[in-house]
């Protein structure tokens, strides 16, 4: 749940309910970081895909190329 992505109005957060962890374990998680990151939506984004791929949220977004 750590390797997340803080952006203006939201925290996107890896989620692996899909594969297999109890429900009730986000919740708790959303309750944490609703605490750590006031006024800004918690989302899950399903992580899995993500991790085969190189990362959660947090180091898929690391790789940005610079605007012009």
């Amino acid at each position: 749940y750590l390797n997340l992505l803080i952006a203006n109005n939201v925290v996107l957060v890896p989620s692996f309910v899909e594969d297999g962890t109890p429900v009730a374990v986000q919740n708790r998680v959303r309750t944490i970081l609703g605490g750590a990151f006031p006024g800004r939506t918690i989302r899950f984004v399903h992580a899995i895909p993500l991790n085969w791929n190189g990362g959660g949220p947090h180091c898929a977004t690391l790789s940005e190329p610079r605007s012009r």
